[in-house]
């Protein structure tokens, strides 16, 4: 414990120059804490400031309100449109319900900075909900059953899409010419293509569940740059889990990759990709490149795990001896894992430890912005090697 504790205040010491971690990482918090909405109104309920539709609700409020809906007069027969920067927040997922009557949008936003949580969104012509060229919208813990796009989002930067169940829909959830997206935490199945990234680039695509029902794509990018694709579990689809078309820079890692019909990745005219650490098991062709893309970090870093690799490990360091071929062209993994990977945060050498090697390695690279790596010391995901991510590596450390 005293080494470890030695360790932090060295790090700190070298890396901030006096400024506290720990009152960082308090600011930040706090930061996070404060928020005002001004006043609530409630919808569905009885008393002062409630109304009957969420439609008058909104109409009423001001912007930085939240707005509060009832289950008890649940399913609510609207198409509602929000241009306040409003939080519109239903009781529960599962029982809050706006029906769009099958006629037009069920919800669409057109002002910055309005989150929607907390509903199941059903019964559209066409999309659950749509935001045109609106920055900094949130849609959290929802339930989308519709027709074409369970959520389709336009032209926007700042964009959160957490914790949504995305079922029945043509397109789960479309993302068309936008920035600085994260869509994380989501459950996603009956959906021809699950997540769709088109002209969007310096996003997030992280720890969903895709699987279930018939799906034909789990996560499609088409000319679509600079994002990163980590933390997924896809299985079961008919085309293939992840599919780049026209699409640089990207960087897919850590994803678990099974029972796909076709291919478990497709990468189609994509250059300059880089694909490390996922685990491909029962895919009926584990990948197909026809692009440059990279397919392994080098030695000891290692490469992706393949459930069809024959090579042999003759030193028992856990990474073949011989390249694994990819499909398509003449693209390889140099360094194949022997054995899955187990996905341990702060393990920046691939050694299954956190430990010393991996503190190094981030202090040499601390202070490094705009394309720097997982196994450079990006552990937060953000494209620096900064204080979040040595708080994240000290965390793991001795794991």
């Amino acid at each position: 414990m005293k080494k470890l504790n030695g360790l932090i205040i060295v790090s700190i010491l070298l890396l901030t120059s006096g400024v506290s971690l720990l009152s960082t990482i308090g600011a930040e918090e706090q930061s996070r804490q404060i928020i005002s909405f001004g006043h609530t109104l409630y919808v569905g309920g009885s008393g002062p400031n409630n109304y009957s539709t969420i439609q008058e609700a909104i109409n009423a409020a001001v912007n930085g309100v939240m707005i509060f809906v009832y289950d008890e007069s649940s399913p609510y027969h609207e198409n509602v449109i929000i241009e306040k920067s409003i939080t519109l927040v239903g009781e529960d997922p599962a029982t809050t319900i706006i029906h769009g009557n099958g006629v037009i949008d069920v919800i669409s936003v057109r002002a910055e900075n309005a989150t929607i949580q907390g509903f199941t969104i059903e019964s559209s012509k066409d999309r659950s909900y749509i935001s045109g060229a609106v920055d900094n919208i949130s849609v959290n813990n929802a339930m989308m059953a519709t027709e074409i796009s369970g959520l389709y989002i336009s032209g926007s930067v700042d964009i959160t899409v957490k914790e949504n169940i995305i079922s029945r829909n043509y397109n789960g959830i479309l993302i068309q010419n936008c920035c600085n997206a994260s869509v994380v935490c989501n459950t996603l199945s009956f959906n021809e293509n699950c997540i769709v990234f088109e002209n969007s680039d310096i996003s997030a695509i992280s720890d969903n569940c895709i699987g279930d029902g018939l799906i034909h794509r789990g996560i499609h990018l088409s000319s679509s740059h600079n994002n990163s694709i980590y933390g997924n579990t896809i299985g079961f689809t008919t085309h293939y889990a992840i599919g780049l078309s026209s699409s640089e820079d990207n960087t897919i890692w850590n994803n678990y990759i099974h029972e796909n019909i076709l291919h478990g990745m497709y990468l189609y005219f994509s250059n300059g990709n880089i694909i490390v650490r996922n685990n491909f098991i029962h895919n009926a062709q584990n990948a197909w490149d026809n692009g440059d893309n990279i397919w392994d970090g080098k030695y000891p870093f290692g490469g992706n795990y393949w459930d069809d690799y024959n090579g042999t490990d003759n030193n028992g360091d856990g990474i073949g001896d011989i390249s694994y071929n990819i499909s398509g062209d003449s693209n390889q993994d140099h360094y194949p894992l022997i054995y899955p990977w187990t996905g341990i945060l702060g393990d920046l050498d691939g050694d299954g430890d956190v430990d010393l090697s991996d503190l190094a390695q981030l202090i040499a690279n601390y202070g490094t912005q705009s394309g720097v790596t997982y196994w450079m010391g990006d552990l937060d995901g953000d494209e620096d090697a900064d204080l979040s991510d040595l708080a994240l590596l000290l965390a793991q450390y001795g794991i």
